[in-house]
């Protein structure tokens, strides 16, 4: 006989804290919503941005905050809705580009070193290209 088992969805939404600190993530398990990065991929861009180039970042950026106030504003009515693909560039595509910017020129950190973590530098911070830092989607 074995001591252990194996913790279901139910075992975690029967939990108060599990329900309290990980409720989306919950919902999630049990089907009731969708993945945040799939209510990203349905949010279309208005205008393309390809490569990196200074003068294009700054404008991502200020549509990447305009972006994310409207995925704010539509993430309730869209969670329990299926995601279907489309061919034009999304909010996640932006992501993308600007994630990419940073590992070209980091800014993460306080040190704002400009390490190329493409190349294999690591910045002053010590992180080079795969991190697992994940705060604000």
């Amino acid at each position: 006989m074995s001591f252990f088992r194996r913790t279901t969805v139910e075992d975690l939404a029967s939990n108060s804290e599990v329900r309290d600190k990980l409720a989306h993530y919950l919902q999630i398990l049990l089907g009731n919503s969708q993945p945040n990065y799939n209510i990203i991929k349905k949010i279309q861009l208005t205008e393309e941005f390809h490569g990196s180039q200074s003068h294009n970042l700054r404008e991502a950026w200020d549509s990447h905050e305009k972006l994310h106030e409207q995925f704010m504003s539509l993430q309730d009515s869209l969670k329990s809705k299926p995601v279907e693909q489309e061919d034009r560039q999304t909010c996640l595509d932006l992501k993308v580009l600007l994630a990419r910017s940073l590992l070209e020129e980091c800014g993460m950190c306080d040190f704002q070193c400009g390490a190329n973590r493409t190349n294999g530098e690591k910045g002053r911070c010590l992180v080079g290209i795969e991190s697992r830092v994940s705060s604000w989607f």
